[in-house]
């Protein structure tokens, strides 16, 4: 097909708008494809992060707490999430040492004796649930007390 075929006789001119705007609606789009879901994939089982402490810090945040997976060639770089009816879906997400990683939120890694990874939040939903590779838990807001202290998810409210 050359381009004295196409259905649409376009000046060269307004080709090119065409073809503009069309890249732009295709950036455009890339930022969004994170938040629809297909990105929360989850790497790390409940044993692997556990404790899971999970603290509001205020009406618009909350305070992820987890253990970090002592790992050679990976690190837990960031959490990522989705909302969906009303329910937020967070994963941490697992990124080699080098190379490219996609994480929605970034945790900031400091050298040294191994810590608690902590990761701020957005509360975007009601219901937050963690998802992991061999399951998924509500982590906010907890329907029943934990009976032996923060073992897997747990909830402390801000003070």
């Amino acid at each position: 097909m050359n381009r004295q075929d196409l259905p649409l006789n376009l000046s060269s001119s307004a080709r090119r708008v065409v073809r503009r705007a069309i890249a732009w609606a295709a950036l455009a789009a890339v930022p969004l494809s994170g938040c629809a879901g297909n990105h929360v994939k989850p790497s790390y089982s409940k044993s692997s992060v556990e404790p899971v402490v999970v603290t509001k810090v205020s009406d618009s945040t909350l305070r992820v707490q987890f253990n970090d997976p002592l790992e050679s060639m990976y690190y837990a770089a960031g959490i990522s999430y989705a909302v969906e009816a009303g329910v937020m879906k967070i994963v941490i997400d697992r990124c080699p040492i080098s190379g490219n990683c996609t994480t929605m939120l970034r945790r900031h890694v400091v050298p040294g004796p191994p810590e608690p990874a902590v990761q701020e939040i957005p509360l975007l939903a009601p219901i937050v649930v963690m998802v992991f590779a061999d399951g998924e838990e509500q982590v906010f807001p907890l329907t029943t007390a934990p009976a032996n202290g923060p073992t897997g998810a747990s909830l402390k409210q801000a003070e």
